[in-house]
């Protein structure tokens, strides 16, 4: 699932940012995509610290991540860029990583989620940070 939203009064930047070279704008954009996803990843680390037991080898909280997105996975979506936070896929020779199941749970096992509720709880800052970190960008580099 992606998350689309529309954010008004960011006309000025927008003008700003389709003055600069398109390998600057996706530049710009994905630092900023990163930096509203920093809230949510926070919130769904604190959150998953709840009920993580200190003596697992691995804990949930450190397996949690901010990846860019596949562009296919992107263009699915009708997008140009993303960004994702989950939790990162076990290799083969690593342990065990269970955090899947504690998000949706399993016929043996209530869900406990954490990724869900930290993008709906921290909606609000990500997008905030989202258009500060933008606008900043866009000025700091028409400044330069």
């Amino acid at each position: 699932m992606m998350a689309q939203r529309y954010i008004s009064g960011l006309e000025g930047i927008q003008e700003n940012l389709n003055a600069l070279e398109v390998k600057m704008q996706k530049k710009l954009v994905r630092h900023a995509l990163r930096a509203a996803a920093k809230p949510i990843q926070a919130e769904a680390r604190h959150r998953a610290r709840q009920f993580d037991r200190p003596d697992t080898p691995d804990p949930v909280w450190k397996q949690i991540a901010t990846r860019a997105m596949k562009k296919r996975q992107v263009k699915r979506h009708g997008a140009d860029l993303g960004v994702k936070i989950g939790v990162k896929a076990s290799k083969p020779g690593e342990p065990f990583r269970y955090a899947f199941y504690l998000e949706y749970g399993t016929s043996e096992m209530a869900a406990q989620p954490f990724l869900r509720p930290a993008a709906d709880t921290q909606q609000s800052e990500a997008i905030n940070a989202f258009a500060k970190d933008l606008r900043d960008g866009i000025h700091d580099t028409v400044k330069a």
